[in-house]
């Protein structure tokens, strides 16, 4: 009992080193800076699908809590009545724009992972935009796939003896965000921080951070639409300060579940042998 008291002390004070809420409030900063771009990038894509503005507010606004819509649908009409630009001479600042969260999440993982960024400086903001870039195909696919009605279509294919559900549509909605975010998940912490892993090794803290992300987000739902009086805190900046709040949250998860993946890779956890 006392070496598993000793080891857990051990364990608390390498993710004390981590900092994680630090990194997890720049993560957020400028996460909610290039949000903007990020979107409009997004929304590039999901338009030469031929979707419009209206079934994006739909996709979107039956993810998050009520509280966020209003703010949800401004910044989604902004998003895309610049979307525009990522087909003229300004795609590339739209890019750099909405790499800025990536980078500073790239700083956080490092720390989480205990390396040194060895990669220069033309590389790592490279590695940014390709990877604001690669976040924004997958989320236009996987409008695409959910509002074309492709998963159903691939699910009847698959199983043409199952008489699929009048409802499954909209189950397949929340299957596929989490599908999204546990691939993004994967191949942020395989690829981001300095150094190789295998994608295997980063399925552990991918899942973890999935589910947690899930949780939080229902529960930070539930929370707001049901309990806070969140104005009475914040005014008119609630929904904002709100949206800083869940973004601090969830960035915390990220650079933790980092942190959950090197002490497995490093043996530290009784979960699986050192790689």
């Amino acid at each position: 009992m006392r070496d598993l008291v000793r080891k857990g002390m051990a364990l608390y004070d390498e993710y004390a080193v981590v900092n994680a809420g630090t990194y997890a409030s720049s993560i957020a900063y400028f996460a909610f800076l290039s949000l903007v771009p990020m979107l409009t990038l997004c929304i590039s894509f999901v338009s030469l699908a031929g979707y419009g503005e209206q079934e994006v507010v739909g996709f979107v606004v039956s993810m998050v809590p009520d509280a966020f819509e209003r703010l949800v649908r401004a910044l989604i009409k902004d998003a895309f009545d610049g979307s525009d630009l990522a087909i003229s001479l300004s795609s590339v600042t739209l890019l750099w724009s909405a790499s800025r969260g990536i980078k500073a999440l790239l700083g956080g993982l490092n720390v989480a992972y205990g390396v040194e960024e060895t990669r220069n400086k033309f590389a790592v903001a490279a590695l940014s935009v390709f990877a604001a870039l690669v976040f924004g195909v997958l989320v236009a696919g996987l409008m695409y796939l959910v509002f074309s009605h492709s998963l159903l279509r691939l699910i009847s294919f698959l199983f043409p003896s199952i008489d699929l559900p009048i409802g499954l549509a909209g189950a397949i909605h929340p299957v596929a965000m989490m599908a999204l975010v546990f691939s993004s998940m994967c191949l942020c912490y395989t690829y981001l921080p300095a150094g190789k892993r295998s994608l295997s090794s980063q399925l552990p803290g991918a899942a973890i951070a999935t589910l947690a992300c899930g949780v939080l987000s229902l529960g930070f739902r539930l929370y707001v639409d049901e309990f806070s009086n969140h104005t009475v805190l914040y005014g008119s900046i609630a929904t904002v300060a709100l949206l800083l709040i869940w973004m601090y949250l969830t960035s915390y998860i990220l650079v933790s579940c980092g942190f959950l993946n090197r002490m497995l890779m490093e043996g530290k956890l009784p979960l699986r042998k050192a790689e």
